[in-house]
């Protein structure tokens, strides 16, 4: 079944976000992005703990000319605070997911103007966490991903 949300009396959320983009050489482009938000309900207590309070993400790339029409490699690195779901009944127990980062990396070689190829390799080091404390499903394990484009 699908959930339904009800607005609760007094609840309040405060954060911010900061976002940065941008070539910082010919070739070579960076972003970065911070995001912190923290849910309160009008007692102080805080809500929507199965959201990260903060996530950092931060992603570089760099086109190297000469190799075919230019081969780009890159890497992102992701990482977010401890999120938690508080259990009730019998057990009572909280189920937590500590803070943790991954590593994506990632070359594309564009062949000639209609085809490429793109090779990533996401969750560098195999990080073994969950999506949500709620549902209790792990994040992707490391994996790869080949693609050919082709343009007609």
């Amino acid at each position: 079944g699908s959930q339904a949300y009800r607005a609760a009396q007094g609840t309040r959320t405060r954060g911010y976000e900061f976002e940065v983009a941008g070539e910082v050489r010919t070739g070579w482009q960076v972003g970065a992005s911070f995001t912190h938000a923290v849910a309160r309900d009008a007692d102080g207590v805080r809500l929507n703990t199965n959201v990260p309070k903060n996530t950092l993400k931060l992603f570089t790339s760099y086109l190297i000319p000469g190799i075919g029409q230019g081969l780009t490699v890159g890497g992102g690195f992701n990482w977010q605070s401890e999120i938690y779901t508080d259990k009730v009944g019998p057990s009572a127990v909280r189920f937590r997911q500590p803070s943790y980062a991954t590593l994506d990396l990632m070359a594309s070689l564009r062949i000639n103007r209609q085809l490429s190829v793109a090779f990533a390799l996401n969750n560098v080091f195999d990080k073994r966490y969950y999506t949500s404390t709620s549902a209790s499903y792990y994040g992707a394990p490391r994996n790869a991903r080949v693609t050919l484009k082709a343009n007609f």
